[in-house]
């Protein structure tokens, strides 16, 4: 038994003395014990009852020194108690006096005996009666420390002031108090009081912003006028330092000032000063500044009176950026600006008045208009201004001088609801006047050039309203100029062209400008409807906002008509090549050089599977991709241009939609025109390459068998010896050996046997494919879930060499693939990759679309190959395995399984690898 107070060390020593004196005893006992757990138990109660006695003596000792220390402290405590400045009640719960100490009788002016066993409210004054009870209360009820400030009678019936602190004592069911005399505080405490109201009074005098800083430069006090006018809350300001608001160009000035009074230069200081409103305007302002020092000559606070004056300097300064405005524009002005007095004397002329007159403006200005301009003209001025002053009315004058012409406002200029002085402005009109004279002559030009377009020519507004036309058009439709102006475009279209040309009016001229080239019908006013074709343009203002449409309309009756034979004519060859036998397919050259299909014959249809309307209108090399690569187009190209008579080939194409061979003529039908003449000869020719590979097959069928049995005489060698070998074993020494050896045999077999099975797996399946036996039916697949079925599959393998599978295959990837041979390829990548990576390493899956396939790749960060290594994979004639990283057996045909089911997809395989780094298999598979 073991006592776990052993690990205290206190406890320790007493066990160590209580086993010292247990031997002690047991050298003295002649007791004999036959059971050794019943020895050892009487040892341990004679060791703890020695340690009780032993703890019972400390116990003993630490409390007689417990109360001799106590004793100590309470002869302390009562000299403490009685002679402590504070003074000190017990009361009992009804107030009584139970004791109290020598300063509390000092306190009362009273002896000892004559306050004991007195109630306390005998000495509490009138006024502060309610207060005293409530504290008393409390301290009874709540059990709680409280605190009061109350006035006592003193022995004299003087109040003085004290501050109470007390406390309920549960032991003794009685009251604590203690009392300090506060009356100086409190007579100095309300002799400030009034000194600060009238402070106050001062300090929140409406329409002066005052303040107290202290030496950082932060706020103490600042009356409501300062918050007003900074923007500023009633607390906002306390946090906050005169410099943060102040404008940075008047506090280096207002900073100096105040050091030469922190110097004792000066008293105080007054200046302008500029600060920041919270929002962000500059509020100008006059700041007097004035510093308090204490006793011993140190600054203790600083006083500021701030006085707004925002108002008066904006005024001023609004003052002066219209004067500076007014002399800017007089000297920058583009037309001529001039002001007059009231005996029409120049008093104010814009700069480019020196220009027109050619005089300096010093000998312009206090000038009559006789000294400035000719005599008939300065007469014609003085008799307009001075009617414009006698009648107060603006009046508008055309006046010419060296040549030009000025365009001339005048108006009078009211003081006092007297027109005393005389204002206006002259625009020199000559180069504007000869400019209308040029858009006349313009405008003359551009009625003779659309009265001779060809086309007819028509301007609507934007509500469709004929605003304009010339001759042809009028001609076309047989109406006068002043009938058109009567109708709108809606009124001269047949009502089902109204949506499709609301369609291109909202489509395409409102937001490009324009429309394109196109086709519609015209009432004429006979009644007659014309085709025509045309093309519109929208006209906008300066402001860009649409003023009209014009178009130019184009009769193609006679086109139309000229279609219409063209369409029977080709109603015609129609009919000829869609009975004919042999397929035909028809391009048109552009003027972009591309070659465009345009029809084919039914028999064309039937040859090749394809309805020759998906192919209408696409190039060559979209219609038939395979093309493109081929000198076909270019052919074709020639023959349409005619620069190559007709032209005969044969052609072999395959892709998704068909394949086969053929034999084509290409022929001119007409300009830019070809047909393409072709017969199927695919079964001629399935023949005789059915003829050309079989005799091929064979022979490489001859050269595969040799190098097949070379590889079942090989390999299936070795694990047959072994598991003959070990199964002899067995039969003749089965009787003599153990479980375990048997059982290592069997396993030995076992292994032996599940190799061999799976190289005679992988042989009947090469040998499948071989003979073409194999069933190949793609379907649609998830990829993500076909990889997680094989890397549970792998995943024992992989857990003993702690190799960890990882994929990233989307789990929206489909493929089109035939699930067995997908599998069959997944299994052997991934466990060959398992094979040849060490132990800890890492076999990760990816997969990513590629053009129209998908591209799978299972990297390793194994052993790697050399690069000639490489190349003898997927031959069967190199016959090259190696063994894996923990010399696991392989024979090779695991890749060359793959690489068959790969090609039967239409995809390839291939190999990334680096000796000593890793490798990366990758294949392809159709996608969806």
């Amino acid at each position: 038994m073991k006592d776990k107070t052993h690990d205290k060390p206190e406890i320790s020593a007493l066990r160590n003395q209580a086993e010292e004196a247990l031997l002690k005893n047991d050298a003295e006992r002649d007791i004999e014990l036959i059971d050794s757990d019943l020895k050892e138990l009487l040892h341990d109660l004679d060791v703890s009852q020695n340690e009780l006695e032993l703890l019972h003596e400390e116990l003993r000792l630490e409390r007689a020194k417990s109360e001799i220390a106590i004793e100590k402290f309470t002869t302390l405590y009562d000299e403490f108690y009685d002679f402590s400045p504070v003074g000190y009640f017990i009361l009992n719960r009804n107030g009584i006096i139970t004791d109290l100490n020598t300063s509390s009788t000092k306190l009362l002016g009273k002896e000892r005996a004559l306050l004991v066993n007195k109630s306390i409210n005998t000495f509490i004054s009138q006024e502060s009666a309610a207060v005293f009870g409530v504290f008393l209360q409390k301290i009874t009820n709540n059990k709680t420390k409280e605190s009061c400030d109350v006035r006592l009678i003193t022995n004299e019936r003087a109040l003085i002031y004290v501050h109470l602190e007390g406390i309920f004592s549960e032991n003794n069911q009685k009251c604590l108090i203690a009392a300090v005399d506060i009356s100086d505080r409190k007579m100095a405490e309300n002799a400030l009081r009034e000194s600060e109201e009238k402070f106050k009074s001062a300090f929140d005098f409406p329409y002066i912003g005052k303040a107290i800083f202290n030496m950082d430069g932060y706020f103490i006090e600042a009356n409501d006028a300062l918050c007003q006018m900074f923007g500023f809350g009633p607390n906002e300001l306390y946090n906050v330092r005169v410099q943060e608001f102040s404008h940075p160009e008047d506090y280096v000035k207002d900073k100096m000032l105040f050091d030469e009074i922190l110097e004792k230069k000066r008293d105080s200081y007054e200046i302008e000063k500029r600060y920041f409103h919270k929002d962000g305007h500059i509020v100008y302002t006059i700041l007097s500044v004035k510093v308090i020092f204490n006793a011993a000559g140190d600054p203790v606070y600083g006083i500021s009176q701030i006085v707004d004056f925002t108002k008066m300097k904006l005024a001023e300064t609004a003052l002066k950026t219209s004067e500076a405005i007014f002399d800017e524009f007089m000297e920058n002005s583009p037309i001529y600006v001039f002001f007059k007095d009231e005996n029409i004397r120049s008093l104010r002329l814009s700069r480019n008045f020196e220009k027109m007159i050619g005089k300096p403006m010093s000998e312009l200005l206090n000038k009559n208009m006789d000294e400035l301009f000719p005599s008939e003209l300065a007469k014609s001025m003085v008799a307009n201004d001075n009617q414009i002053l006698k009648e107060g009315k603006r009046n508008d004058v055309q006046e010419e001088f060296n040549g030009r012409v000025y365009s001339t406002t005048k108006f009078p200029i009211h003081v006092e609801g007297k027109p005393d002085y005389l204002a206006g402005f002259s625009i020199d009109i000559t180069d504007s006047q000869l400019a209308e004279l040029a858009l006349v002559k313009s405008e003359e030009k551009y009625r003779k050039l659309h009265e001779s377009l060809r086309d007819g020519y028509v301007y609507v507004s934007m509500d469709g309203v004929v605003q304009d036309s010339n001759k042809v058009f009028q001609d076309l439709l047989g109406y006068t100029p002043a009938d058109l102006q009567k109708l709108t475009y809606v009124d001269l279209t047949p009502t089902k062209w109204h949506s499709t040309e609301a369609r291109i009016v909202n489509e395409e001229i409102l937001p490009l400008g324009y429309s394109s080239v196109y086709e519609k019908e015209y009432c004429k006013k006979d009644g007659a409807i014309i085709p025509v074709e045309l093309r519109a343009f929208l006209i906008s203002d300066s402001d860009g906002q649409p003023q009209g449409m014009w178009a130019i309309v184009r009769d193609i009756s006679e086109r139309k008509q000229a279609e219409e034979i063209l369409r029977a004519s080709e109603e015609k060859f129609k009919s000829i090549v869609e009975s004919s036998p042999t397929a035909m397919h028809f391009y048109s050259l552009q003027n972009d050089d591309r070659l465009i299909f345009i029809g084919a014959n039914p028999a064309a249809e039937l040859v090749l599977g394809i309805s020759h309307k998906l192919l209408i209108g696409k190039t060559i090399e979209e219609a038939f991709p395979n093309l493109a690569e081929t000198e076909i187009p270019e052919l074709y190209k020639k023959i349409a241009r005619g620069e190559q008579s007709h032209h005969s080939f044969e052609i072999s194409y395959q892709e998704e939609r068909f394949s086969g061979h053929y034999n084509v003529s290409v022929f001119r039908t007409a300009r830019n025109t070809i047909a393409a003449d072709f017969i199927d000869i695919s079964d001629r020719k399935k023949t005789e390459e059915k003829l050309r590979q079989n005799e091929t097959r064979l022979i490489e069928l001859n050269a595969t068998k040799d190098k097949f049995f070379s590889i079942i005489a090989h390999d299936l060698k070795n694990p047959f010896n072994s598991i003959l070998g070990f199964s002899e074993m067995l039969k003749l020494e089965a009787k003599h050996l153990e479980n375990s050896s048997i059982g290592n045999y069997a396993s030995l077999i076992n292994t032996a046997s599940r190799y061999t099975y799976q190289l005679l797996e992988n042989l009947l399946t090469w040998a499948r494919m071989q003979n073409g036996t194999v069933p190949f039916s793609p379907r649609s697949l998830i990829v993500e879930q076909l990889v997680r079925d094989e890397f549970e599959i792998a995943r024992p393998n992989a857990g003993q060499k702690k190799i960890t599978l990882t994929s990233d295959v989307p789990k929206s990837l489909i493929i089109g693939a035939d699930e067995n041979m997908f599998r069959n390829i997944l299994r052997n990548l991934v466990s060959n990759a398992v094979k040849f990576t060490p132990k800890g390493g890492e076999v990760h899956l990816s997969a990513e679309v590629v053009d129209a396939a998908v591209v799978i790749s299972v990297t390793d960060n194994g052993v790697g190959m050399k690069p000639d290594d490489i190349e003898k994979l997927f031959k069967i004639e190199t016959n090259f395995s190696t063994r894996g990283t923990e010399s696991e057996k392989g024979t090779g045909l695991g890749l060359l399984l793959c690489k068959e089911f790969v090609e039967k997809h239409g995809g390839k395989i291939w190999i990334e690898s680096k000796e000593g780094i890793g490798s990366k298999f990758s294949f392809t598979i159709p996608a969806l």
